[in-house]
């Protein structure tokens, strides 16, 4: 497998150049050129050069100490870790740092998703600095001092606290969202029969669980009726995702970075008007997960994963070819051959589960 991206060199006075090529660079592509051999080109020319990419093109990484030590050792000098820093997924084009304002948040009882009653908080805000990164507006419920547990993993932080979440993915570095709800049902919140008052508090995470924003802890009332029977969803039907194929096109170059793009042909019932994911998780060909620090690619525990948008117009709705870029950097895994598989799902904005559709093998070869 060949790097999209290759410096070559022009010896007009003196100088190490790297070519004109468009979309940021990953990890690989980096340390692939520091460690290349050459008689003529210096370490510092290496260094010079890759610096002005990373300046004009960005990155799709976000450095971490680990893959700062694993560049240092590459030959990276200091001024481009800077820049590295300066250009990762998070980092505005202006170097602002990211940030979020809320405009205002309700809570509304006795709604109806995915078959079950429970609540609906409903925000209006805009994030800054954050253009193409995904990220989270993530919700959690405070009753009398303490925050709410959650055992339902969909429903729950890392540290177990009960939430609801949003997935986020600002088009331009000022994006408003308006209306954006987050659905949680009451048999998660554990609280008797009638009216409860309670704190909502709001928050925009990073998907390496980076706080970008505490937005508000907001008095609000729930609302818990003594009949949680699961009550119809309007489209008639419980919510469910068939699979029908997937195939894999290879060494396709996207912004500059080269990867594989995943085609999958499914079918969505009973989510007519709401959103959900496709979601691909890449892990090895014995479940153990593959992981990502990059924020563009990684699922909110860390796997190095590809998310495509779906929003349904009919209860039963035939997607023919939904495509997910993922680039091989993403991977992080040594030279060599490696037996790999896709697990593909279609899930809902909080992540729950909607329908699993496959493991799908493949094997991926990284030449250096």
């Amino acid at each position: 497998m060949r790097s999209a991206f290759c410096l070559f060199v022009i010896l007009l006075a003196g100088s190490y150049q790297s070519p004109a090529q468009t979309g940021p660079l990953n990890l690989g592509q980096i340390l692939s050129e520091l460690q290349s051999k050459s008689s003529v080109i210096t370490l510092a020319q290496k260094n010079e050069a890759i610096t002005k990419s990373v300046r004009e093109r960005g990155v799709t990484f976000k450095p971490n100490a680990e893959i700062e030590k694993e560049l240092r050792n590459a030959g990276a000098s200091t001024t481009l870790i800077s820049a590295i820093r300066a250009k990762a997924p998070g980092t505005s084009t202006t170097g602002a740092k990211p940030d979020a304002s809320l405009e205002s948040l309700r809570i509304e009882n006795n709604e109806v998703e995915k078959g079950l009653s429970g609540v609906r908080i409903i925000a209006n805000f805009r994030v800054y600095n954050l253009k193409e990164v995904s990220s989270d507006i993530v919700y959690r419920i405070q009753s009398n001092g303490t925050f709410l547990k959650g055992s339902n993993p969909d429903y729950s932080t890392k540290s177990g606290e009960l939430s609801a979440r949003r997935l986020l993915r600002p088009s331009a570095d000022s994006t408003v969202f308006k209306d954006l709800a987050a659905f949680l049902p009451y048999k998660e919140l554990g609280l008797p029969a009638g009216t409860h008052a309670v704190k909502i508090d709001a928050d925009v995470i990073l998907r390496d669980g980076t706080m970008v924003k505490h937005l508000t802890l907001q008095d609000a009332s729930i609302t818990v009726p003594s009949n949680l029977t699961p009550a119809p969803t309007s489209t008639g039907g419980s919510a469910a995702a068939k699979f029908e194929k997937i195939w894999i096109d290879y060494d396709v170059t996207q912004e500059g970075s080269l990867g594989m793009l995943v085609h999958v042909t499914a079918t969505i019932s009973g989510m007519k008007d709401k959103e959900a994911y496709l979601q691909l998780l890449f892990e090895k060909s014995d479940g153990t997960a593959l992981k990502t620090s990059t924020t563009r690619f990684r699922s909110p525990d860390g796997q190095t994963a590809g998310y495509s948008s779906l929003k349904p117009i009919y209860d039963s709705a035939r997607f023919n070819d939904i495509k997910v870029f993922v680039p091989y950097s993403e991977f992080n895994l040594p030279v060599g051959k490696h037996r790999l598989r896709i697990h593909a799902d279609v899930v809902n904005t909080d992540y729950s589960q909607l329908g699993h559709l496959t493991y799908h093998d493949f094997e991926y070869t990284r030449n250096r």
